[in-house]
Parts: structure tokens; sequence; C-alpha cells
């Protein structure tokens, strides 16, 4: 099977013509089962598969954020090695969705304490 899907003259044909191309030598029950499974399971075939055959998502309207600071992302990034001079081991990033301003702020230790003392200011 091998031969007849992935020799050098076969080229990752289908599972029809690579049954063609063994039933012209051999035969053996469940023959046609056993080369279909094969043919399909090729990892080179699943890589090369056109795409087109499966349908695309309909594009929906997205919501347009034009008032600053109505939306924004927030996250944390690290933990960073080495520390900075003053020890920061964390960066916690704020971007606005309407006018994409970004603010970035080091932090020493992530913790709800933390949290909680930033919302008492």
């Amino acid at each position: 099977m091998t031969l007849a899907h992935a020799g050098i003259m076969s080229g990752h044909q289908g599972p029809h013509r690579t049954q063609e191309r063994v039933y012209t030598s051999f035969w053996w029950l469940g023959m046609t089962s056993d080369i279909t499974l094969f043919c399909h399971s090729c990892d080179v075939c699943q890589r090369t598969v056109n795409k087109g055959r499966i349908s695309k998502v309909p594009l929906l309207m997205m919501p347009i954020i034009d008032i600053p600071f109505k939306r924004v992302a927030i996250d944390i990034v690290g933990e960073i090695f080495p520390a900075s001079s003053r020890g920061h081991r964390y960066i916690l990033m704020l971007v606005d969705y309407a006018t994409r301003y970004a603010e970035a702020v080091p932090l020493k230790s992530i913790s709800w304490n933390l949290c909680a003392s930033w919302n008492s200011r």
C-alpha cells in the first residue's frame, strides 16, 4: 500500500487510484476499506488536503468602540528574569481599544493585597 500510495511514481493520489494500483497485483478480504483507511491516515495527505472544502464562517458586524477608555485590555507580563535593578519582576499592561493608548506599570509582585491597595487610592 505504501508503494501504491506514497511511492516515487504514485504521488499520494486518493483511495480510488491507490486501489486501482494495488488491484493489478494483489487482492485480500477487506482490501477496499484497508486502502481507504491507509490513504485517509497518510500524514502527507492530511497536511496538504484542499482547505477550500470547509465552509467559512460568515462575517458579522463588530462593535465600534469610539469612546476612549470605555473598554480596555489588561494583562500581566512575567515573571521576568533577571529582575530589574529595583526588583520589579512583572509588568501590568493596559491598552485602550478606542485609542490604542498603552500603559505599562512595573510590579515587584502580584497578589490580591496589591490589587486591594491599588483600589483604595
